[in-house]
């Protein structure tokens, strides 16, 4: 395959000479783009945003792609000039259509879209997703753009300052580039998802990312996403619970990154440490005295006081029948890293840890159902069940066998 520089392609550093971009600084002419985007029935959307300094992601720019009889058309949305709520307006329509929203690494994209517009895309695919139904894990844009278009997407405006302004013409075309290559992808990757008979899995997977909650939507789970909070029992597990809770809703209302109000670090420490007073406080590990606030101080202090007397969720049952175990659920991971490795698709798709964990504690788990189920769940069943073992064959390779039933 011929390749080509998506630079080249489209006039090089200057952009607008032989690409056409829209630039579009009005709520107006932000509605015609999102009303003939959704007419086509099919539109590329890409989003540049920035949240290193706060909680909610701050839009910056939103890039849109479709085709009219025309040719290509090519719109960068810039929202800075806009009020929030002509912003909304303007995109809401063209997410409640029925036409298809191509994207890739759709995750926080759909963030920021709900956040705008108290909506999402009603039909979506996720080049990055359909992907590892094809064997890749978690490819980028440029590394989909080479593998299924022949394009190379130069990167050189990665670490823009998208929120300044004015953009150069080679920003513009850097964030054009999200978006023009996207229809090309889709329609290789759809290709080869129905050679293999997996166009419903990645619909599926699609579909599950749109009702997905958001990431932190529910300050009371925050504690699951720092790792060393996972190993902590009793008072300890409910003190983190509850100061992950206090920290999200903290940082939410300052508008400031969950860390700059508590590093993980110091949260962990003070969950383990169980401290009553301020001064017990300033003792602990990561906690540098009188860098706190006197407010910061009372709101620790009364989450550690009502963790210790909560019960934690999540904390993993010991005894009982024993289906769940450290042992059991390496087993099943090595058994779906097996499965992927045949089948040519990336192995996190198939079960996360958390999800076979789930699925060994009978909780929220998609393992029993659709191609999940058919993949690797009915195996699980039978492993859990007895009815099978793993065993490995001359070429060092995991092979699922039946196992005899106990003579009683």
């Amino acid at each position: 395959m011929k390749r080509r520089r998506s630079s080249n392609a489209h006039g090089g550093r200057a952009g607008t000479n032989a690409l056409a971009i829209e630039y579009v600084t009005e709520a107006d002419g932000a509605a015609e783009a999102c009303r003939r985007a959704a007419a086509s029935g099919t539109y590329a959307l890409d989003t540049e945003f920035h949240r290193e300094r706060t909680y909610y992601p701050k839009l910056a720019l939103l890039q849109l792609h479709w085709k009219e009889e025309g040719g290509d058309v090519n719109v960068l949305v810039d929202p800075l000039g806009m009020e929030r709520f002509e912003l909304a307006n303007a995109v809401t329509p063209m997410l409640e259509s029925p036409a298809t929203a191509l994207m890739h690494a759709s995750t926080q994209d759909l963030e920021i879209l709900e956040l705008l517009t108290g909506r999402r895309p009603s039909v979506l695919f996720d080049c990055q997703l359909a992907a590892g139904f094809l064997g890749y894990s978690t490819p980028s844009l440029a590394t989909l753009a080479n593998a299924t278009v022949g394009v190379e997407i130069l990167k050189g405006e990665r670490l823009t300052d998208w929120l300044a302004r004015p953009l150069s013409d080679s920003q513009r075309v850097y964030a054009a580039n999200d978006v023009i290559h996207l229809p090309g992808i889709a329609a290789v990757l759809r290709d080869r998802l129905e050679r293999r008979k997996r166009s419903s899995w990645a619909e599926e997977a699609c579909e599950t990312m749109l009702r997905k909650p958001l990431p932190g939507a529910d300050p009371k789970e925050a504690w699951a996403r720092i790792k060393e909070a996972r190993s902590l029992k009793g008072e300890a597990l409910g003190a983190v619970q509850a100061l992950a809770e206090w920290r999200e809703l903290r940082a939410r209302a300052l508008d400031i990154p969950v860390r700059r109000v508590l590093a993980d670090m110091a949260l962990v420490s003070i969950a383990q440490k169980l401290p009553r007073s301020a001064d017990e406080l300033a003792r602990v590990r990561g906690v540098v005295a009188g860098q706190i606030r006197e407010e910061t101080v009372a709101g620790i202090l009364e989450a550690v006081e009502r963790g210790r007397s909560q019960r934690p969720v999540g904390e993993r049952r010991q005894g009982g029948n024993g289906r769940h175990s450290r042992t059991t659920a390496t087993v099943l991971n090595a058994w779906v890293g097996e499965i992927a490795r045949r089948e040519e698709i990336d192995p996190m798709l198939v079960a996360t840890r958390d999800d076979v964990e789930q699925f060994l504690e009978h909780g929220p788990s998609a393992l029993p159902e659709g191609w999940r189920r058919e993949l690797v769940g009915n195996d699980f069943a039978r492993l859990i069940d007895g009815r099978a073992g793993l065993v490995l064959d001359a070429d060092g390779r995991l092979q699922l066998v039946d196992v005899a039933p106990p003579v009683r």
